[in-house]
């Protein structure tokens, strides 16, 4: 995370506490006054005198409140920090009975006064180095998880668990992240698997999405969001700046971004939607494609890598079949698989020979065409308006790389809406090459890419881990599909190779 952003999450978290810290001053002491009590100094008061401790009070004037014995418990936790104060609150707790319902809450209350805070807000911003702002960030930080498991501890030992958990959602960043976007939602609604959100405010309607994309991912994606911007591209669903001029936030292991809130009514056009789609995606390859020299080095890097991660899961299909077939009674889903392993062995190879006539090719002709990939374009990941125009969103796999990683990943996603007519799948690469032609090569690698029984890796990861729960009969019947799945876009890959290039029939 960013220090300013931590920063920022810092103040906002504080003024939370220091209301709730208020609150509970303002209820309890009219019913108890703060006490009067001796500045306390570790280890300045206290004396040992014949094996036994002596406290000695000091010459200043007695504070009124439990700053002194809030400091001397968090000097205490630096000097046992895997040990709670339990032991500290029972002791007083003996000499003052009824301390906990009487005066706890007040001690409560200046655990959760953020006066770690105070060091950063003395500094003079514009006038002090980075590091030197680094340095107290940091230290606040210390102090900060300090007082977290302060509040924690005397709350559990108070019983009072609301405060408790509040102190524990202080790690769970959604009103946190609200906060950056001055956004105060009357509704809240989570959509499909919750990752998305639906905020209703005076402010309008808005989506806040979760990802798990790391610093880097996040700023790809605002990179890859702002060039098609300055291009002129406008299909596509903006993200809202916080009121810093970020685009994302980053806390943790997840990012978020905010969006505004579109609604997608009844689609109703003619056309497949998967047809506006490939429009929208030949639109974005021709305006972002840059033709580059190809090093020999570069190249033979890629196909090795690629040719290796192929090679690698044929084998695991090879072992998973072999493994099947030393059972004397296989499961359904065994016997489906090991009926079809000799179709699924030919296909992985007829992959790796259209990858090899792709390398060489690309060999041959010393360049390459990168274009900005969406990464996973697909009627999922896309908002139709009331005029049926598609509105992309999702760019979160973004990456610039060859056309033919995105036409793959798209047909698997959406040959299935084609229902596999090739009259229907060769309409759409005709709407996609009115954008931009396909060159020899990259419809060579293409066909590679569909070729792999990739998805049936997939399936049988899937059947083996048991993730999801499904039924034996569910996961044959996925297999089944997605084998009948594979042979039809084989035929149709062949429809892009020139006539020479031999294929499995």
């Amino acid at each position: 995370m960013h220090f300013n952003q931590a920063l920022r999450d810092m103040i906002h978290e504080g003024k939370t506490r220091l209301k709730k810290a208020n609150n509970i001053r303002s209820k309890r002491s009219q019913e108890n006054p703060l006490p009067l009590i001796d500045r306390l100094q570790v280890g300045g008061h206290a004396k040992t005198i014949h094996g036994m401790l002596h406290w000695v009070g000091g010459d200043q004037y007695p504070e009124q409140g439990y700053r002194s014995i809030q400091l001397f418990i968090r000097e205490w936790y630096r000097e046992h920090p895997t040990e709670k104060i339990s032991n500290f609150l029972d002791a007083i707790e003996d000499v003052f009975p009824d301390f906990s319902k009487i005066q706890g809450g007040l001690l409560l209350a200046e655990c959760l006064i953020p006066y770690e805070l105070l060091p950063i807000l003395e500094l003079d911003l514009r006038n002090q180095s980075v590091d030197l702002i680094k340095s107290t960030i940091h230290t606040c930080q210390e102090e900060w998880n300090i007082s977290k498991r302060l509040v924690e501890d005397v709350a559990d030992w108070l019983g009072w668990e609301e405060v408790a958990l509040m102190n524990q959602s202080v790690e769970y960043p959604f009103e946190t992240i609200l906060f950056h976007y001055d956004i105060y939602p009357d509704q809240i609604e989570e959509i499909g698997a919750g990752k998305v959100k639906k905020l209703t405010s005076q402010r309008g309607m808005f989506a806040l999405k979760e990802t798990t994309l790391s610093q880097a991912q996040a700023d790809e994606l605002v990179h890859a969001m702002h060039r098609l911007t300055k291009l002129g591209y406008k299909q596509s669903v903006p993200l809202i700046p916080t009121k810093y001029g970020e685009y994302t936030i980053t806390i943790g292991n997840a990012s978020y971004y905010l969006m505004p809130w579109i609604e997608s009514p009844e689609y109703t056009a003619r056309e497949s939607m998967e047809e506006k789609l490939m429009d929208q995606m030949g639109v974005i390859h021709r305006i972002t494609v840059k033709t580059q020299e190809l090093s020999l080095e570069q190249l033979e890097q890629s196909y090795r890598e690629l040719l290796k991660k192929w090679e690698a899961r044929q084998l695991q299909l090879i072992h998973f079949a072999d493994q099947a077939e030393q059972k004397i009674y296989m499961s359904p889903f065994e016997l489906t698989f090991l009926t079809h392993i000799h179709t699924l062995d030919q296909m992985a190879e007829v992959a790796k020979a259209q990858l090899n006539d792709w390398y060489e090719a690309a060999k041959e002709k010393g360049k390459y065409r990168s274009v900005l990939n969406h990464g996973r374009l697909s009627r999922s990941h896309a908002l139709f308006t009331p005029e049926n125009e598609p509105l992309l969103i999702n760019f979160e796999r973004v990456s610039l790389d060859t056309p033919a990683r995105d036409l793959a990943t798209f047909c698997r996603y959406s040959f299935p809406y084609a229902q596999w007519s090739d009259e229907e799948v060769l309409r759409l690469f005709a709407r996609y090459e009115h954008h931009l032609p396909l060159l020899d090569e990259e419809k060579q690698l293409l066909c590679s890419y569909l070729s792999f029984p990739e998805p049936i890796a997939y399936a049988v990861d899937s059947y083996l881990k048991k993730e999801n729960g499904w039924s034996e009969l569910a996961h044959v019947q996925r297999l089944e599909k997605r084998i009948l799945a594979m042979r039809k876009v084989q035929r149709l890959a062949t429809r892009l190779l020139p006539a020479s290039n031999e294929t499995l029939s």
